[in-house]
């Protein structure tokens, strides 16, 4: 990954498996990076229950007063 992003992962449901991880990315400026280089790099980090299953790209992360990020709420 030729460029720095930040990111923070949660889990949505699933039908199947109950929840499913999910990250959610800001894109460095100039940054191509795609959800299948980031699933390919989580998936050599983490064991196979942990991979990301759904990544989101926005724009910026809700941080809260104590400055962690704002967990998402999924539906």
């Amino acid at each position: 990954m030729a460029s720095r992003q930040f990111s923070v992962d949660h889990s949505i449901k699933d039908d199947l498996a109950s929840e499913v991880p999910v990250a959610f990315i800001v894109r460095t400026k100039g940054s191509e990076i795609n959800e299948d280089e980031i699933k390919k790099f989580v998936a050599k980090e983490v064991v196979f229950y942990k991979r990301i299953n759904k990544v989101f790209f926005t724009d910026s992360i809700p941080k809260n007063p104590s400055a962690d990020a704002a967990a998402a709420k999924s539906s």
